[in-house]
């Protein structure tokens, strides 16, 4: 199984702590994001990665190299910016659906599982997501052309679902873009809808954070403990040794972009 995990944002909320460092190479719990990631993808039956790069690309292609955690990895470099979902169209010798994910996304969910359903809905794209409810305090009124109320609705709650940067990409989606050129996920997923392409939904009910801002990080860092009895992190540093792990340490100005 392969999976493409986008670790290539320049990460500009959370300046300064991505200054001088990619994103997904934050630590929580004393090893980066994208470890956690990573064996996360493992536990689920990955066994090759390519990660698209692009900021600070060299720190994490020497930290990772051609392997890490028994996973084969490949990389991605971005010479300009594709989008969020750009990089799908540079994958090579891929025949069968694959992964894709955000490098910054904790989570527990249960990658089996998802692609069990993409294959019994023949999907062409199946988004991960989390179902969310808005209470409003006012009533809704819906009207129509002419102004004439067709439904009042008293304080109700709404029900949304948003994505979690986690996705099940079948190769036939390479067909609907144009190669090297930049687009993002919700203008592909639109695309496919178009194109009458199924697009299903796996809804997660499970754990899941992404870290966007400094103080979200702060709170993770501070409930890592929690966090990783629900997700199942690699909660040791025991957990994510291998022979590069040294090279983290490296002083990071010596790297360039």
């Amino acid at each position: 199984m392969h999976a493409l995990v986008m670790a290539g944002g320049e990460g500009r909320r959370l300046l300064p702590l991505t200054e001088n460092l990619p994103k997904p190479m934050l630590r929580v719990g004393g090893v980066p994001m994208l470890d956690h990631v990573l064996l996360h993808l493992k536990r689920h039956g990955v066994t090759r990665v390519t990660l698209a790069v692009a900021y600070f690309a060299s720190i994490i292609e020497t930290y990772c190299g051609s392997s890490i955690h028994g996973l084969k990895i490949s990389y991605l470099r971005e010479e300009t910016p594709l989008g969020t979902a750009g990089a799908i169209s540079l994958l090579e010798d891929i025949d069968a659906p694959f992964f894709m994910m955000n490098g910054d996304v904790l989570t527990d969910i249960d990658l089996r599982s998802m692609l069990e359903q993409h294959k019994e809905h023949k999907a062409a794209l199946t988004v991960a997501t989390k179902c969310m409810h808005t209470d409003l305090s006012l009533g809704i009124l819906e009207t129509d052309a002419a102004g004439r109320v067709i439904q009042y609705r008293e304080k109700p709650r709404i029900e949304h679902r948003y994505g979690l940067g986690i996705y099940l990409v079948d190769p036939l989606v390479r067909n609907y873009m144009a190669r090297n050129q930049r687009i993002d996920m919700p203008d592909l997923i639109n695309r496919l809808i178009q194109e009458d392409r199924v697009v299903a939904s796996y809804d997660h009910k499970g754990a899941w954070t992404d870290i966007g801002t400094p103080s979200e990080y702060s709170k993770v860092e501070k409930d890592f403990s929690m966090l990783s009895a629900s997700v199942g992190l690699a909660v040791s540093t025991m957990d994510v040794l291998h022979e590069q792990t040294w090279k983290f340490d490296i002083p990071i100005k010596g790297h360039g972009k």
